[in-house]
């Protein structure tokens, strides 16, 4: 059998739907095909750095007071060490260091307890003051209570 059989060779099996399928099919390929003719012709410029020195200069100033949290302590002894970098920490390079992680997710949880607090109707201020409140309760020192960069 060398190909289809006589009915199928030309459209005419083709209902109108499918036609107009088709038509809508093959000029949505064609504004396709254009747009990434016109995407090719971009030149896009490299992304900048997403941590500048001066926020690698905040959160090393931060590891390294006294009262800084214990997880951002040892944080600061991997990049004495050389482990880790402050650039990788901040972008997001180092997430599979576990105390980069586990800084993190304590963050991500005080994030979303704010977060309902807002969705609760407490104002910033009243937010605000429960934080420092909350703050001033727990600095013990290996709390590590509040922000990694207070």
């Amino acid at each position: 059998m060398t190909g289809p059989t006589a009915p199928f060779r030309d459209d005419s099996w083709k209902t109108p739907r499918i036609r107009e399928a088709e038509a809508q099919l093959d000029a949505s390929m064609g504004k396709a095909r254009d747009l990434l003719k016109e995407l090719e012709k971009i030149k896009l410029q490299p992304a900048p750095s997403a941590a500048t020195e001066a926020d690698i200069q905040q959160i090393q100033d931060a590891a390294r007071k006294p009262d800084a949290p214990r997880e951002l302590r040892e944080m600061q002894k991997k990049v004495e060490r050389g482990d880790l970098n402050w650039k990788d920490v901040l972008e997001g390079r180092a997430f599979d260091d576990p105390d980069v992680r586990a800084t993190v997710e304590k963050q991500l949880g005080q994030m979303r307890a704010i977060y309902e607090q807002f969705e609760q109707g407490y104002t910033l201020d009243q937010v605000i003051e429960a934080r420092e409140a909350a703050e001033r309760g727990h600095h013990g020192e290996d709390e590590g209570g509040g922000s990694i960069l207070r």
